[in-house]
């Protein structure tokens, strides 16, 4: 049970987009760039705008190249339209592990778990800070679990020419009481390799400092047990959040944990689905230790841009 908790509490980090409007977009489209179209029936569709089409003075619409052909699209069955690469994917998170790209402009709030409030700022394109308290019933106030990070991310290295593709690098710490007076530290180092599609893939590194004495007690849903993590212990991660080819509202995420690389039994799964619109998205998927334990996850966060 101590794994559960550790990956719960270094949770660190959904969707905005940047809309255009149809009446003016035949003097701002880009023919070289892909652009998502969400339709009026809610579905979405992705790809490079072909051309603007007027067959009567009062309907015009767009031909699109998309995976399935090339298809015409009126603007009454238009909702939005949206500049892939305006989209925020929710790139500065998987779902627990953080990743290096900032949160920038797109301030958040969620809710994980349905018990734990977490939200995120940006400061500028290079500091994010984020942090959540949980209100697990059956807890006492004093024993309920709280989260601080914060990290500096690199610029951008591009890998293309054509900037389609990039990494970036990240620094920072983490802090969560597991109770008012236990307190985890962790100082983290983690690279994201970003691609054209918005799918990214991170690898990092953790340490754990500060002087707390283990182990040490932990009461939650009127339960107790013990946590016994050792200061000075070394971990890695992998995460990737791989964007399903015909739906850019859809991605599988993924990470793996070892929280303390002398001892392979401290490692974590953690596997799901996200789903992303405009400013929402939502994640499901099933989180499993080799302790043994599995938990099912759920999240939805909010994204104001």
């Amino acid at each position: 049970m101590k794994y559960v908790f550790f990956i719960f509490l270094t949770i660190i980090t959904s969707s905005s987009a940047l809309s255009v409007s149809l009446d003016n977009f035949a003097e701002r489209y880009d023919m070289h760039k892909e652009y998502t179209v969400w339709l009026q029936n809610g579905d979405i569709l992705s790809g490079k705008i072909l051309e603007i089409i007027e067959d009567t003075p009062k309907e015009t619409g767009i031909k699109m190249q998309t995976l399935v052909g090339i298809v015409t699209i009126y603007d009454y069955e238009i909702n939005k339209i949206v500049l892939t690469e305006n989209i925020p994917p929710s790139n500065n998170r998987v779902f627990i592990m953080p990743t290096a790209n900032p949160i920038g402009s797109n301030h958040f709030a969620g809710l994980y778990e349905v018990l734990f409030l977490y939200a995120g700022i940006g400061i500028t394109d290079w500091v994010s800070i984020t942090g959540g308290h949980s209100f697990i019933p059956k807890t006492e106030p004093h024993d309920q679990l709280s989260v601080l990070n914060a990290k500096v991310s690199s610029p951008k290295i591009y890998m293309k020419e054509d900037k389609s593709t990039h990494l970036r690098f990240a620094a920072g710490m983490n802090f969560a009481w597991l109770n008012n007076n236990n307190r985890l530290t962790h100082i983290f180092g983690i690279g994201t390799y970003n691609m054209e599609s918005n799918s990214h893939v991170s690898f990092g590194m953790f340490y754990k400092s500060g002087n707390q004495e283990i182990p040490f007690p932990v009461y939650v849903l009127d339960t107790s047990f013990v946590v016994d993590y050792s200061d000075g212990a070394f971990g890695i991660s992998a995460g990737a959040d791989v964007k399903f080819s015909n739906r850019k509202d859809l991605s599988f995420i993924g990470e793996i944990w070892n929280s303390d690389v002398t001892n392979p039994t401290n490692t974590a799964f953690l596997l799901g689905l996200r789903l992303s619109g405009r400013n929402f998205s939502s994640d499901f998927g099933l989180f499993i230790s080799t302790a043994p334990y599995w938990i099912p996850f759920i999240s939805f966060v909010w994204t104001f841009n």
